[in-house]
């Protein structure tokens, strides 16, 4: 072995670090997040919509009965999206109180991050 082959060869350039300001925005609970969770809510209402209109729809054309399991099914997409929307209003709430800051009803409660959708 020559000299040459007994060095270490060079390591590779690590990649550029993000300013400290995104690292934040990007973490969770950071700002990016927060607004990905926020534009979710008018999602879950309009998919659960379509997504009950539509199974009821072929639950009409198997069984005949047009229109009522589309109008069931649709109407059943609205409380679920509902309530999809507002697990997650409520995720953001408790997410922006964080640990140790006064709720609404004064009291202090702690987030547990690993169960975010209690």
């Amino acid at each position: 072995m020559t000299e040459q082959d007994k060095r270490k060869p060079e390591e590779a350039p690590s990649a550029p670090s993000a300013p400290a300001g995104l690292k934040t925005s990007l973490a969770p609970g950071g700002t990016l997040d927060t607004l990905g969770r926020a534009s979710l809510l008018g999602l879950h209402l309009v998919s659960g919509m379509i997504v009950g209109a539509l199974l009821g729809y072929g639950l009409d054309r198997w069984l005949g009965t047009f229109p009522w399991c589309a109008a069931g099914g649709f109407f059943f997409g609205v409380a679920a999206g509902f309530r999809n929307m507002w697990i997650d209003a409520r995720y953001l709430i408790r997410q922006g109180q964080g640990p140790g800051k006064k709720t609404s009803g004064g009291d202090a409660k702690h987030v547990d991050q690993n169960h975010p959708r209690r």
